[in-house]
């Protein structure tokens, strides 16, 4: 039987042009001495090392440097990825009260709900209509549920999401300070707008504390993450705290140096050269085809293919591109593909890949636009941990409706939850589910169509 590093060494001669994380597309960003060292600055916390919970030299000026350039009070590097920044941001900023999440939150948020012991109250989702994907909530939102809901301690939104779409960020923090309430954002996909050129990050836009992967869109190593604090309500010693409790105890600093040399690229023009010819892409491929893009405010630099007036799903347009045209794609969904582009894309990677969309609805059948209309948000029985905490059961998914999950359901990626621990689950979602896993959607939280409920 062959090895992981034998199956990974076989992937990596099929040569695919990757629209995938991380950032770095196969190498192709990383430093040449980075990677020519990696093995031998693969070391721990030695004296001459320098140790990431506690910094006194070349990390802290790192680090430093990191705050300087993304507008922040303090800034981390983080090798746990985004998931651990969530986790940061949640311990320090929710206490006796509840957490106000945008639902397609990431599935750490939920996570930490269970394992911190804290309540959810889900902000009602809003819709791209165009894409049949979520939009992030409004500052409007967000201010009336405030004003009828006492036991909020912070506000949590995701931005910018897999889609591309970016939240008024500037709008939703006023509405959160006004009520004396931080707001923590979830940027896993936005590490790249300190560049030139790119909208304004997060922190520049007010909010209390923001966490981004690196590795997502900057040439950075699979787990690097960045994490920013500028509060005058979370306290920066017990973040600076956590970031050793919730973190490994042995980072790795290759991780590290290549997160710290990925943001050092981000005084370049790359990214605004390759937003313009990614948009001068879309406006060509709007021309010879009904192609949608996502609404609202967006990352110029995500590639969304809305797939809604063709007869054909994002699931079948993502296996063409990889089996056809040797395309690797980020996600896709019953209606879009999404593409992660970064400067280590060249122009003709792009262009292969627009050529290739193209190809695939030059000749396909058109529709009017099919709607699948997303289910209601189930009705919440008990908290994250009390529903972690009980006895469960595996039963029938078609025999679960009336009963209480016991388990987080999802269609992955992106992970947005369809059932959280505690909520009843509907028949309206029972048939969700079936539906999506029927067009080619991966679930996650099912064994064959069982379910875990709570034993009655």
């Amino acid at each position: 039987m062959s090895t992981l590093f034998d199956h990974l060494l076989t992937y990596s001669k099929k040569n695919r042009i990757s629209f995938a994380m991380p950032g770095h597309k196969g190498g192709a960003g990383l430093l040449a001495e980075l990677k020519n060292h990696i093995g031998e600055i693969d070391v721990t916390e030695l004296s001459d090392t320098e140790n990431l919970h506690s910094p006194k030299s070349v990390i802290k000026s790192a680090q430093k440097k990191l705050s300087e350039l993304y507008g922040s009070s303090e800034s981390f590097f983080l090798t746990g990825g985004s998931t651990e920044g969530v986790h940061i941001m949640l311990c320090s900023a929710v206490k006796n009260g509840k957490l106000l999440v945008n639902r397609n939150c990431h599935r750490s948020v939920i996570n930490c709900a269970v394992l911190a012991g804290f309540d959810l109250d889900f902000i009602p989702q809003e819709l791209d209509v165009g894409l049949n994907c979520p939009m992030p909530p409004s500052a409007e939102t967000i201010d009336s549920i405030l004003k009828r809901e006492k036991n909020i301690d912070a506000v949590m939104i995701t931005s910018p999401d897999y889609y591309g779409h970016i939240a008024d960020v500037e709008g939703i923090a006023k509405v959160c300070h006004s009520c004396n309430i931080p707001l923590l954002v979830d940027e896993a996909h936005g590490a790249h707008f300190a560049a030139n050129g790119m909208p304004m990050g997060a922190i520049k836009c007010e909010a209390d504390m923001a966490v981004q992967s690196a590795h997502k869109t900057l040439n950075a190593l699979n787990q690097a993450a960045l994490l920013h604090i500028k509060s005058d309500i979370i306290d920066s010693k017990t973040v600076r705290t956590l970031t050793g409790m919730v973190g490994t105890s042995s980072p790795s600093y290759p991780i590290v140096a290549s997160a710290e040399l990925a943001v050092e690229e981000l005084n370049s023009k790359k990214w605004l050269e390759l937003s313009d010819y990614i948009k001068t892409k879309k406006d060509e491929l709007s021309k010879s085809t009904r192609i949608i893009y996502p609404q609202g405010i967006t990352d110029p630099a995500r590639i969304v293919f809305g797939l809604g007036n063709y007869n054909i799903t994002g699931y079948e347009a993502e296996v063409i591109l990889r089996e056809k045209y040797n395309i690797d794609v980020e996600m896709s969904d019953r209606f879009n593909v999404v593409c992660i582009a970064t400067p280590s894309n060249t122009f003709s990677e792009i262009d292969t890949l627009f050529d290739a969309i193209k190809a695939i609805l030059v000749n396909r059948e058109e529709t009017s636009g099919t709607v699948l209309n997303m289910p209601s948000l189930p009705e919440r029985v008990m908290p994250p941990r009390a529903a972690f905490r009980s006895t469960c059961e595996l039963v029938p998914l078609e025999r679960s409706v009336g009963r209480v999950a016991r388990t987080n359901v999802a269609a992955y990626p992106p992970g947005i939850a369809l059932l959280c621990y505690g909520e009843k689950i509907t028949k309206e979602m029972t048939e969700y589910i079936k539906n999506i896993k029927g067009l080619g959607a991966e679930i996650e939280g099912l064994e064959d169509l069982m379910i875990s409920v709570i034993a009655e």
